[in-house]
């Protein structure tokens, strides 16, 4: 019984003090396409807060938390995690069009290329109504800044995201051929290396 009584102790312990040391990092952009920041989770690389704004010819979009209005809908990391997150951002303005960003890292680096795109809802469309398309910038980069201390607080107490915001941990890369021939050629020495043993046995 009082084993019992200390293992739950004990995991309640430790289950608090993962939560009270969950940290973040802060990448800012900074360029005439996009500007804004995200905020990610160090330990699993989730997106945990951003505000985001497109700026371009016949673009003027804002991307922040909204439940089913706006919100991260995906986001994958580079196979070994190294590198600020790859995610997808949508928002509904005024019920009319849905509005898409996409960010893409490059592999372990801070430089990034997005997309931008505007779709109207099915159930707004009239002939002659525009989609835009619009890639908004290219092979930018984030820099990182600290995180506001209130707000890593506030994601901290509500299980490492800001309120209202999906919680989504990131999928990752499938390895790159190169990775993955490395990997092959490791299985074959050790295949071959167990045989030799066998045969010399």
């Amino acid at each position: 019984m009082y084993k019992k009584l200390l293992a739950f102790a004990v995991g309640a312990t430790l289950s608090v003090s993962a939560s009270a040391t969950i940290t973040y990092t802060q990448y800012d952009f900074g360029n005439q396409d996009i500007s804004g920041w995200f905020v990610q989770r160090d330990d699993n690389k989730a997106i945990s807060n951003y505000r985001i704004q497109v700026h371009g010819q016949y673009v003027s979009a804002n991307f922040q938390p909204f439940g089913q209005e706006s919100n991260i809908v995906s986001a994958n990391v580079t196979h070994n995690g190294d590198g600020p997150t790859s995610f997808v951002l949508f928002d509904v303005l005024n019920e009319v069009y849905t509005e898409t960003l996409r960010v893409t890292f490059e592999s372990g680096t801070m430089g990034y290329s997005a997309f931008y795109e505007q779709r109207i809802n099915p159930a707004y469309f009239r002939p002659g109504y525009d989609v835009h398309d619009a890639k908004v910038s290219a092979f930018a980069g984030v820099t990182e800044s600290a995180v506001n201390s209130a707000m890593a607080l506030e994601m901290s107490s509500n299980v490492g995201y800001i309120d209202g915001i999906n919680h989504i941990v990131p999928t990752h890369r499938v390895p790159e051929p190169a990775t993955l021939g490395l990997l092959v050629i490791g299985a074959v020495g050790v295949a071959g290396a167990t045989r030799r043993r066998k045969i010399s046995e």
